[in-house]
């Protein structure tokens, strides 16, 4: 049986420290939201194309993974 250990640490950062913080948060909300666009854009493009007959491989292909993106 494994043992699952986890570890808190309370962070006390300065006035730059926590600029940083804040950017960081802001940029990785900002690179969530773009690709969570892309991969709404692609499935709406499917259903379009899906309306016109077309199927299959020639469907436009949705960006799963961070490298398709």
């Amino acid at each position: 049986m494994r043992t699952l250990q986890a570890y808190r640490f309370a962070l006390d950062p300065n006035d730059a420290q926590l600029a940083d913080l804040r950017r960081h948060a802001g940029a990785a909300r900002f690179a969530y939201n773009w690709g969570l666009a892309r991969v709404k854009a692609a499935l709406a493009q499917r259903d379009a194309e899906k309306t016109y007959g077309v199927d299959g491989d020639q469907l436009t292909p949705v960006p799963w993974t961070l490298p398709a993106l």
